[in-house]
């Protein structure tokens, strides 16, 4: 018996903007991470979801940043990385440039490629432009796969 999904870009497309669960987030999340070709190690199972741009934060810190925009891109999946428990909590609710060193200790490639970042700042623009590489990456990943 042959088992086949048939996915095309944009069914896949609609299902990563229809998706709310964190669970799937987490899945789509790890998937991303062992797609990054330096990714060679096991990532550990206790790893968390790190919010680059911070759940908590302060507008007088974070320039360009309101409540509303802060609501609207904070849990979006390229605002979203999974990271090791205990760097996770190291890097708390840090400013992304702080955040930064914390990064380099992580065995997780998409992290250390966050780690070198050649911006201290996290802002829209740059979610929404990992957001669309995570995707396309995944994306290609099932296309190709299936």
């Amino acid at each position: 018996m042959t088992f086949r999904i048939n996915w095309d870009e944009e069914s896949l497309q609609g299902d990563f903007n229809n998706h709310h669960s964190s669970r799937i987030s987490r899945v789509l999340l790890l998937l991303d991470a062992y797609l990054n070709p330096n990714q060679i190690e096991l990532i550990p199972f206790t790893s968390d979801i790190e919010h680059i741009f911070p759940k908590k934060w302060q507008n007088t810190n974070y320039n360009g940043w309101d409540l509303e925009d802060a609501n609207k891109y904070l849990d979006k999946l390229g605002n979203k990385v999974i990271l090791e428990k205990k760097l996770n909590i190291q890097a708390g609710n840090g400013y992304f440039g702080i955040k930064k060193s914390k990064y380099f200790n992580s065995k997780i490639a998409n992290i250390k490629d966050l780690a070198t970042y050649p911006k201290d700042d996290w802002v829209k623009s740059d979610i929404e432009q990992r957001e669309i590489n995570l995707k396309q990456n995944i994306i290609n990943f099932f296309i190709t796969l299936l």
